[in-house]
């Protein structure tokens, strides 16, 4: 080969080379910041990866995991079926605490309603006072746990909260970190009601468990400003129902692991309206003056959790199976926890480093194997490998993990560039060179 020859050659090798990595390391960014944008990046957390999109519900249901909803049955609140269109808070109120003397009559082992009860959000004493009777009567006989809301800085600005003064006056800064307890009408007993925060994890796939924040903004001074910790609702609902998770999920919670489950449709959990429950399975509207309960045998709730949720317009949130309201991300997060059917991802930087050692194996594997053609069988055998270690993983050891992903991509990449674009050098052309 003559000088000439021979630098054109090294000079292409090493261009398609320089161009190749230029596409791995633009994948390998591309996954950092689309699969950990919430936390990398501080964006909007209300986003799944993609890679969560079309991987994570097929691996939570390898083999023989067919999930299906053993403890969860849920009940749904609609405005225009249930209560009136533009009902006022008292009305709503009231609604809920009759909702709960009915379904303790159906004997539920417990009741979670995914709602929360600001003073802020009703000057109605008298409803107020109704519900909370209300739910003294059922929590003698049936939990009930209740939704907590929490605050921050962002949310009490775009809501012009007479409280941000006091948030000003306290110095608690303006990250997205900083989070309050929000007050509550209703007042839990600890031991036949109880209340969890409804707010969720960062990635909705994410089950939350235990929050570290602010108490209200009301029992805190300049001299005392100490976190306090309070666990999530539906961790406070699968605690209460199987008395062993919390020692079971305790290693967990120190370590803040990001447990992942899989995701049942609404279908799944048989829901009930309201007004079915309160009038009987052939109702389609409520009326108090043709309201009659219907016998306790129809409805099947003896023994189940029942989740209360309401459908609003600011309570949906994107999943793995497409946007659901909260109550069902909070009715998955149970059916999940007490199942046993959560799963762990690993470490973020063990995750990253070894999507680029799978990107180095294809480049060097199509690179220098006689034909590139059997490089990329090679390396495609080892992407069907991982694909199947990581089903086994998920089954035996509950580890979550799809760094192989991006080594599907490259793999086509690798064997157009190695074969089509820049011919490599012939064994003909050693010799001569």
């Amino acid at each position: 080969m003559t000088f000439g020859a021979h630098f054109m050659w090294t000079t292409q090798f090493i261009g398609r080379r320089l161009w190749l990595w230029a596409v791995y390391i633009a994948v390998v960014i591309a996954v950092v910041s689309v699969h950990y944008r919430g936390e990398v990046f501080e964006t909007n957390c209300d986003t799944l990866p993609w890679r969560a999109k079309l991987w994570h519900q097929r691996l939570c249901l390898a083999g023989h995991r067919k999930p299906r909803a053993h403890y969860v049955r849920v009940v749904t609140l609609t405005e225009g079926r249930d209560f009136p269109p533009g009902a006022s808070c008292g009305v709503r109120r009231k609604f809920a605490g009759s909702l709960l003397l009915r379904l303790r009559d159906l004997g539920p082992s417990m009741i979670v309603m995914d709602k929360y009860y600001k003073p802020s959000d009703c000057r109605d004493s008298e409803a107020t006072d109704a519900l909370q009777d209300s739910i003294n009567q059922v929590s003698r006989t049936v939990p009930v746990i209740l939704g907590q809301s929490s605050d921050k800085y962002g949310e009490l600005r775009s809501n012009n909260d007479p409280d941000l003064d006091r948030w000003h006056n306290l110095n608690l800064g303006q990250g997205d970190d900083v989070e309050v307890l929000s007050e509550s009408s209703i007042a839990a007993d600890g031991s036949g009601s109880q209340l969890g925060l409804v707010r969720m994890a960062c990635n909705n796939w994410e089950i939350p468990l235990r929050w570290e924040l602010y108490p209200t903004l009301r029992s805190m001074d300049a001299s005392h400003k100490n976190k306090i910790e309070r666990d999530a609702l539906a961790f406070v609902a699968a605690k209460k129902s199987d008395i062993d998770l919390a020692q079971a999920i305790l290693p967990h919670v120190e370590h803040h692991d990001s447990l992942v489950g899989a995701f049942l449709p609404l279908r799944k959990f048989h829901p009930l309206t309201a007004t079915q429950v309160r009038c009987g399975l052939q109702a389609t509207q409520y009326d108090r003056g043709e309201c009659k309960s219907g016998p306790s045998e129809d409805f099947s709730l003896r023994g189940k959790i029942v989740m209360v949720g309401e459908y609003r317009k600011n309570d949906t949130h994107q999943s793995v199976i497409g946007p659901i309201p909260g109550f069902l991300l909070q009715a998955n997060y149970i059916e999940s926890l007490l199942d046993d059917r959560y799963y762990q991802q690993i470490p973020k930087l063990l995750d990253i480093v070894l999507a680029i050692l799978c990107l180095v194996v294809v480049d060097v594997t199509i690179e220098y194997a006689r034909r590139p053609l059997i490089g990329a069988v090679w390396s495609m055998a080892a992407v069907i490998a991982l694909w199947a270690v990581s089903h086994f993983a998920i089954m035996e050891w509950g580890y979550y993990f799809t760094f192989w992903f991006p080594m599907a991509i490259a793999v086509p990449v690798k064997w157009l560039e190695a074969s089509i674009k820049f011919p490599r050098k012939t064994a003909t052309a050693h010799a001569a060179g």
